[in-house]
């Protein structure tokens, strides 16, 4: 059950066996399972969890790029459409609000719808944002797996632990790029940089309790 990744059945065979032996009088082979092949069991359980986890670690990592530059993407979307906005309000208060000028306002407004639209029916946010594409199900039953042995903080101290020498790489990584080329690595640096906090912010708002 183990090497098939089925942990849920082969926790429920370890609790049957644990109440079967608590019916029974204590003698040699009961002892032994009980104080040295139950914790055995459980405890390679937890291990094989965090090698499904490690995995996970590695597949986020692969995802920090793409995430960081669709979050970059949509920030200065978002920017530019408030700069814009900015600018026609001046217009309007300064009295340089010209029928050309409104005429050209308004073509690009029209230009902005017609470029979100297509944005978001490209996927946009949520095709990229979101718990499947981080996979985040192997998470949360690696977590659910350590908070039914009672292991709760053990796992999180690890995720905490792991995510953060990641991003020790990525910093380190980010130095890396512009020391030796610093215009044409800046933005593929800082899109791992926003990537991890992206993920790190998915994670929190689904994983309970928050590993992050």
């Amino acid at each position: 059950l183990i090497k098939s990744r089925r942990y849920y059945p082969a926790l429920l065979i370890i609790q049957q066996v644990t109440n079967l032996l608590g019916q029974i009088a204590p003698n040699t082979y009961s002892l032994f399972v009980e104080q040295h092949r139950i914790p055995a069991m459980r405890e390679q359980i937890l291990t094989a969890a965090k090698r499904t986890f490690n995995e996970w670690l590695t597949h986020v990592r692969n995802e920090n790029c793409s995430l960081g530059m669709h979050g970059l993407e949509i920030a200065q979307r978002r920017l530019l459409k408030r700069v814009r906005g900015n600018m026609r309000l001046t217009r309007l208060k300064t009295d340089r609000d010209t029928p050309d000028q409104r005429e050209r306002d308004q073509r690009e407004e029209a230009d902005e719808e017609n470029e979100e639209a297509q944005f978001w029916a490209r996927g946009g946010q949520d095709a990229t944002f979101s718990a499947e594409t981080l996979k985040l199900t192997e998470v949360h039953r690696c977590q659910r797996i350590y908070e039914q042995l009672r292991e709760g903080i053990r796992f999180q101290e690890y995720y905490v632990e792991q995510r953060r020498q990641q991003l020790g790489l990525e910093l380190s990584a980010l130095d890396d790029l512009v020391q030796r080329d610093f215009a044409s690595n800046i933005l593929q640096g800082y899109s791992h940089i926003t990537g991890f906090f992206i993920a790190e912010c998915i994670v929190s708002r689904s994983t309970v309790p928050q590993l992050s």
